[in-house]
């Protein structure tokens, strides 16, 4: 996966992070999932979506992330309140689709998978 952003794994894959993200509308960004203690180079990821807070959750996918990559093409940003560690945020549109991006309504997303 040299250069690769991304792959999907198989739905029954084992990874290292169980990533739930929905669409509650209270927060700074309505309809965002974001983690700032991203470490690894290579990260492999189950994630779910919600439409609301007590919906019931679906599976997007599983994947697996090369962080190398997507933030030399800036999609994952160095987080400025830790060193050595990435922020990385997930975005729902109103296409439906959920998107690698650096923050709602950005011209810079990366679609990863369907709600």
């Amino acid at each position: 996966m040299s250069t690769e952003l991304f792959c999907r794994l198989p739905d029954s894959a084992s990874t290292m992070r169980e990533w739930n993200g929905d669409d509650r509308t209270d927060r700074r960004w309505p309809k965002q999932w974001r983690d700032e203690k991203i470490t690894d180079d290579m990260l492999s990821i189950r994630l779910t979506w919600a439409d609301a807070e007590r919906a019931n959750r679906r599976l997007v996918g599983c994947f697996l992330l090369n962080m190398r990559e997507l933030e030399r093409l800036k999609y994952v940003v160095a987080n400025p309140k830790a060193d050595g560690q990435r922020i990385l945020c997930f975005v729902h549109e109103e296409d439906h689709g959920i998107y690698i991006a650096t923050g709602p309504g950005s011209n810079m997303k990366l679609l990863i998978g369907i709600y």
